[in-house]
C-alpha cells in the first residue's frame, strides 16, 4: 500500500453507537473525507455543529449483504464499530467488500480477545464473538486494521499506547477522542497500521 492517497469516501457502520457520536464529528474536523453514516436507526444520531455537506445518512442493517454492497459503492475505506451480531456482521462486511473490491477496513473489536490483558488467565466468554469476528477479518484478503481498545471514556486526553498482537496490554482505559485520532491517522494515511491488530490504551 505504498504511496496511498488519503481516503476521500468513508463508510462508517455503527454511527449511532457511543463511539460514533464522539468519533464522527472529530473525524470530519480532522480529515478531508466525506462520510456515509450507516446505522439501523439514525434518529439517535446527533451531530451538532458539523458541516452537513461532509456526510450523508444511510439507514440499514449491517447483516444485510445487498444493503452493504450498495453502501460500499465508490468507497475508499470502511469503518466498522458495532455491537451485537459481531461475527455475522464481520463476515457480511468482508463479503461485501470483496464483491465491491473495497480493500481498506478499520474494524473495532476489544482488548482481551487474545487473553492479552495483565492478570488474565484466558479469554472472557463474552469476548468470544469479538475474537471470532477479528479472526475472520485477519483471514480475509482485505487491508485491515483491527483496533482493540480498552474501556472507552470521555476524557479529553488523546494520548494512547499501541500494543501489537502478542504483547501483554498494561492499562485499561482509552478516550473516545484518542480513538478518533487513531482512525484519522489511517484515513489520512491508509498505509498506516495495515494488516495489524493493535491494542490501544491511554499512556
Amino acid at each position: 500500500m505504498k504511496n496511498v492517497q488519503p481516503a476521500k469516501q468513508v463508510l462508517y457502520i455503527g454511527a449511532t453507537g457511543s463511539l460514533g457520536q464522539v468519533v464522527i464529528p472529530d473525524l470530519i474536523a480532522n480529515t478531508q473525507a466525506h462520510f456515509t453514516l450507516m446505522a439501523r436507526n439514525l434518529d439517535y444520531l446527533r451531530l451538532p455543529q458539523v458541516d452537513s455537506q461532509r456526510y450523508s445518512l444511510l439507514p440499514g442493517d449491517a447483516t444485510n449483504l445487498a444493503t452493504l454492497v450498495k453502501a460500499m459503492q465508490g468507497k475508499d475505506l470502511v469503518i466498522v464499530a458495532v455491537s451485537g451480531s459481531m461475527v455475522k456482521i464481520a463476515k457480511t462486511v468482508i463479503q461485501a467488500m470483496q464483491e465491491t473490491r473495497v480493500k481498506r477496513l478499520i474494524f473495532v473489536s476489544s482488548y482481551g480477545i487474545y487473553g492479552e490483558i495483565t492478570g488474565n488467565r484466558g479469554i472472557n466468554s463474552m469476548l468470544m464473538p469479538y475474537r471470532e469476528a477479528a479472526d475472520a477479518v485477519e483471514l480475509s484478503a482485505l487491508d485491515y486494521t483491527i483496533m482493540r481498545p480498552g474501556w472507552f471514556d470521555n476524557s479529553s486526553d488523546r494520548s494512547f499506547t499501541l500494543f501489537v498482537k502478542g504483547e501483554i496490554i498494561t492499562g485499561n482505559n482509552i478516550s473516545r477522542l484518542a480513538l478518533a485520532t487513531f482512525m484519522a491517522q489511517i484515513i489520512n494515511q491508509p498505509a498506516k497500521y495495515n494488516k495489524q491488530s493493535v491494542g490501544l490504551v491511554r499512556d
